[in-house]
């Protein structure tokens, strides 16, 4: 039988980065949307700012959410690893 080596430790701080991130993310997204309104009406309509702008909202928004999900999945793989050890853990002890 194969053996499965999950480092649960790096899994960890894997999953604490991600956390990281998602929140650098969340904070430069609420900063381009504060920075919108400093801008002078003129500028943000001769350049279309305020729809550049909003893409790139979009888009921290959507990187953001992936961050989110990412750090969902590898705490969920996290948890059923630790149960599935666990469950093999307790098999193994009826057999010996």
């Amino acid at each position: 039988m194969a053996d499965i080596n999950i480092d649960l430790k790096k899994m960890r701080n894997a999953s604490a980065k991600l956390a990281a991130k998602e929140y650098m993310f969340s904070n430069v997204r609420r900063t381009v949307s504060l920075s919108r309104w400093k801008l002078p009406e003129e500028i943000k309509q001769k350049k279309e700012i305020s729809k550049r702008i909003e893409q790139v909202l979009k888009q921290l928004q959507k990187a953001e959410q992936m961050m989110h999900e990412i750090k969902t999945t590898t705490n969920s793989c996290i948890s059923q690893y630790m149960q599935m050890e666990n469950g093999l853990t307790e098999n193994a002890k009826k057999f010996l």
